[in-house]
């Protein structure tokens, strides 16, 4: 057996050659991953494993996929043997299908995909639809058994659970479950769980993201059904929110050395979870998410201090779509101008001066005040609404001098500097010209 002294002399290279940091190689160091045994039957799994959704999905697409060789290789070398993955998750199932079947090394790994033609909702499966499904999956493994297959998203499990029940009878399929990363359906969640006999349940979970906690994972404890975490840094979210911050000084009492571990083995630490699959298409980054699965677990004490950590910080914008668009509803100084909560919504608001709700479109000229440089250009004779001093407009020629106007029904403005012009219209309400 190796040594810690001659794992890192053997390792060294290799761990400079992915741009390894010495504290990761340190890490990975500290031992083997640790391995949860599946309630149901006691088989032992990795706690780390790889999903193949966001950035794994993206490069499987493509043509070069030897990033992605490298980190099966990397999760072959250090015994992460769980891969989750599903049909709707564009290339990947068969781009990993095809790489991990030209290693030769299928048999190394637990393969859990999952099943869904019902799509989201209500809608009903075609059991033939489902019956085809599963077929291509063992076509792209190319294995006489998979490991897992999960009903993906709550469709239909009325009639997608039933089938998978076959498959299993038939000792084609060794574990089934059924998946969810909604909120919404998490109560349908409970009674599939009270009701079906599921070895395992795929949920969204992280520290920032611990609903899951009230219910679902007591009760699949209680049920003695296995947890595959899924989105445990919070779809990216997490990073984006510590920022350049540095990994807290108690991290090292469980022996995390990035912010990757640490969120990693704050989700391992509790005794629910089975396994996490963070995605990934870089072998680094998937020895990073490796090394959040060796050595010590955080204590409750732990764990409750770096949900308190990141409760304190700014929650960031999920998407870049979103960040600009709070931009838009936001004012030179920050403020906030349109609907509630921290993005503005889209009812509109009511401002101090106006007896009316503003649409958000209009509301979002009325504060701040513009300065005086970029002040747009009016047509002649300003009128200035009552009901909001901050607003003006122009009068048509048709309007007699000291009109006072109706507050707006409509607006449709499209706000830029310096130069905006605006008349009245037929619907009582202002639009650029």
């Amino acid at each position: 057996m190796l040594t810690r002294r001659d794992w890192m002399q053997v390792t060294a290279g290799a761990g400079l050659s992915l741009g390894l940091t010495p504290r990761l190689l340190e890490a990975l160091a500290q031992g083997q991953l640790i391995r949860r045994a599946i309630p149901g039957s006691g088989e032992m799994l990795p706690v780390i494993g790889l999903g193949s959704s966001a950035t794994f999905s993206q490069v499987a697409r493509g043509e070069d996929v030897a990033a992605l060789k490298a980190v099966f290789q990397a999760m072959i070398d250090r015994g992460a043997t769980v891969f989750d993955t599903a049909p709707s998750y564009g290339a990947s199932e068969q781009t990993a299908g095809n790489i991990v079947n030209e290693m030769g090394a299928a048999r190394k790994f637990f393969w859990a995909t999952k099943l869904n033609v019902a799509g989201r909702g209500a809608a009903t499966a075609d059991p033939a639809a489902a019956k085809a499904q599963v077929e291509r999956s063992f076509a792209i493994f190319k294995q006489p058994k998979i490991d897992l297959i999960q009903v993906h998203n709550m469709g239909d499990p009325a009639t997608q659970l039933g089938i998978l029940k076959e498959f299993k009878k038939e000792g084609r399929v060794r574990y089934i479950g059924i998946t969810t990363t909604s909120d919404g359906q998490y109560g349908e969640l409970e009674q599939v769980m009270r009701n079906e006999p599921l070895d395992f349940i795929g949920i969204d979970y992280a520290v920032d993201n611990r609903n899951v906690e009230e219910r679902i994972l007591p009760l699949a404890q209680e049920r003695k059904i296995g947890v595959l975490a899924y989105a445990p840094f919070g779809r990216t979210g997490l990073f984006r929110r510590v920022g350049d911050r540095p990994v807290p000084e108690y991290a090292r009492e469980f022996d995390a050395t990035t912010w990757a571990q640490v969120f990693l083995k704050w989700i391992i630490g509790h005794p629910a979870i089975t396994a996490v699959t963070p995605a990934t298409s870089q072998a680094k980054n998937m020895l990073d998410n490796i090394a959040g699965g060796v050595g010590r677990s955080p204590t409750a004490a732990h764990r409750k201090q770096l949900a308190e950590f990141i409760d304190g910080l700014p929650a960031p914008e999920r998407r870049r779509r979103e960040t600009a668009r709070a931009a838009r509803r936001n004012g030179p100084e920050g403020r906030s101008t349109g609907g509630t909560g921290s993005t503005g919504g889209t009812r509109g608001t009511r401002d101090p001066c106006c007896p009316r709700p503003v649409p958000p479109v209009l509301h979002r000229y009325l504060a701040p005040p513009l300065p005086p440089t970029a002040a747009p250009t009016y047509h002649p004779a300003p009128l200035t609404l009552p009901e909001c001093p901050k607003v003006h407009a122009t009068r048509k020629s048709s309007t007699k001098p000291g009109t006072t106007l109706p507050p707006p029904r409509t607006a449709s403005l499209s706000f830029r500097r310096p130069r905006t012009r605006y008349h009245r219209v037929r619907s009582r309400g202002w639009e650029r010209t």
